[in-house]
């Protein structure tokens, strides 16, 4: 299985290890300010912020979190990240990082229907690459992409003895909008569903939900 994401939003190309990613598109928003964060990934133009880091919340130690915000005001708070695993423990907490990646992109592409006939794709991109600090210690990698009307994540699962025969049955992702709905302050949230994973394919899709995924590798 490839270990890198190829897309985290609906374009033309053909994703392969790709799980799930969300695409959000900012207009004006609230006067909530961001909080700090150990790792920060901002748009190529500075307004458009990411930050993520691992924290407890409750009981549960070092959950994978992230907010977005837009020109240093908060568009989403701190919200969990994870995947729940059918008749296992779900991937959202207990892990540490083993690796962040930083990488930029520059490029145009021609969509086949679109108002432009060719689209920037430009953002910048980190990579967090996540392995739970006890056995089994199976691994997750969340890539966050800030572009400079937006943002983006996705999970990858890689190719992993810990992480043989399995089923993700659910996104556990949580979007906590800030003041959504006030007159003035618009967030629009476009959901890119998974499709599939290299050596996988899917087990069900509920009409209009997420596909299930019967996680069993082809080598």
């Amino acid at each position: 299985m490839q270990n890198k994401v190829n897309d985290c939003h609906s374009k033309t190309s053909s994703p392969r290890s790709r799980i799930a990613g969300i695409f959000l598109i900012l207009a004006s928003i609230g006067i909530v300010r961001t909080a700090q964060a150990r790792y920060v990934l901002e748009s190529p133009d500075g307004n458009v912020a990411v930050r993520f880091d691992l924290k407890d919340i409750g009981d549960r130690r070092s959950c994978p979190t992230y907010t977005v915000s837009y020109n240093d005001r908060l568009v989403i708070a701190d919200s969990r990240l994870g995947l729940a695993i059918k008749d296992n423990v779900p991937l959202e907490a207990g892990f540490e990082i083993v690796e962040v990646s930083r990488t930029s992109h520059d490029s145009t592409y021609s969509p086949v229907y679109a108002e432009r006939k060719t689209i920037r794709d430009h953002y910048n991109q980190l990579v967090a690459e996540l392995r739970e600090s006890r056995p089994p210690h199976r691994r997750l990698h969340l890539t966050f992409r800030a572009y400079n009307e937006g943002a983006a994540f996705c999970y990858t699962l890689p190719r992993q003895d810990a992480l043989q025969n399995f089923v993700i049955s659910a996104e556990k992702t949580q979007f906590s909008f800030t003041h959504v709905g006030h007159k003035g302050r618009k967030v629009r949230l476009r959901a890119g569903r998974l499709t599939t994973l290299d050596g996988m394919a899917p087990r069900s899709r509920p009409q209009g939900g997420p596909a299930s995924f019967d996680g069993r590798y082809s080598r």
